[in-house]
């Protein structure tokens, strides 16, 4: 019976050694003033982190003893410092700053940027409306274009002007020139469509923004003394000869934003003719009454206003 009491204490006194054995404890011993002391680490290092571009690597150390565990820098990885490439342009300067980045080679996640100055400021071509240095718009609708005429419609993207035998190729323009308010006299013309009830040979029923030049020469080659077409084509002002009647969509333009545009009629039965025909004995025209667009027969006379696109 001493004999396993013995061993008991023994197996007792190994497993406490044990779980003291890397710790510091007071008052321990009997009298309450003993220490036992801690457990001298020794410790095996192994790499734990990479170093990177703004921080060492590390290491992680473990007693092989009690199990500690402990990182530190790793002296032989110190951080890597930036490896940075060519600067790219990622904005091109125009008139406004440009920008440009350049990306580290070991971490493409890093990256820096940097402005590019302006090239200038803006130097408006006052021919296209368009800027030189940067290829921004510069016309506002009300504005007075190079035909000395208003602007009163604007297309960003631009839109194609078809083109046709003697009124020239197609070409992409952005902007719609309104003749001014006195182009034919006082008031806007009251002019027939046609002197004959006869459909336009090529096809002059487009409606779209761009279409109304061509529809004018189709009209023309027609008949060369077409009232409201010919009026549009023999007007010239501040050195611009490339005016022509509106077409269908072109003309709605025109109602939306005539406020802008000086000495469009008002009366509730007026009403101006598009380019834009619709039969071989009518065209579509702008009820100014109601903005409405309808087709008539070619033979009334209509109020009349010459465009230009560039």
């Amino acid at each position: 019976m001493k004999s396993i009491y013995k061993i008991s204490m023994s197996l007792l006194i190994a497993a406490f050694s044990l779980l003291i054995a890397c710790e510091i404890s007071k008052g321990i011993g009997e009298d309450g003033y003993g220490y036992v002391p801690s457990c001298v680490h020794e410790l095996a290092w192994t790499s734990k982190t990479l170093a990177t571009c703004t921080a060492a690597g590390t290491e992680e150390g473990i007693c092989s003893l009690c199990g500690y565990t402990t990182t530190r820098d790793d002296t032989s990885a110190p951080a890597l410092g930036h490896n940075w490439g060519a600067w790219i342009t990622t904005t091109t300067p125009t008139c406004i700053d440009g920008e440009e980045t350049r990306t580290c080679a070991n971490d493409s996640s890093h990256t820096e940027t940097r402005s590019v100055a302006a090239l200038g400021s803006h130097t408006p071509n006052p021919e296209t409306g368009i800027c030189d240095i940067c290829g921004d718009l510069t016309y506002n609708i009300g504005d007075t274009g190079p035909g000395g005429g208003i602007i009163f419609y604007i297309d960003q993207n631009g839109f194609t002007v078809e083109g046709y035998s003697s009124f020239g190729n197609s070409y992409v323009a952005h902007y719609l020139e309104a003749a001014p308010a006195n182009w034919n006299g006082v008031d806007d013309p009251q002019l027939t469509w046609a002197l004959t009830q006869q459909a336009v040979p090529g096809d002059a029923t487009a409606q779209t923004i761009g279409a109304g030049r061509k529809n004018t020469a189709l009209i023309l080659a027609q008949d060369t003394n077409a009232p409201a077409a010919k009026a549009c084509d023999d007007y010239s002002n501040n050195g611009k000869a490339d005016w022509f009647l509106p077409s269908k969509d072109e003309l709605n333009a025109l109602y939306t934003n005539r406020s802008y545009v000086g000495n469009l009629a008002t009366c509730y039965y007026c009403w101006y003719w598009s380019s834009s025909e619709d039969t071989s004995d009518s065209a579509w025209y702008q009820y100014v009454g109601n903005g409405g667009q309808y087709y008539l027969t070619k033979y009334l006379a209509g109020r009349v206003r010459a465009v230009r696109a560039f």
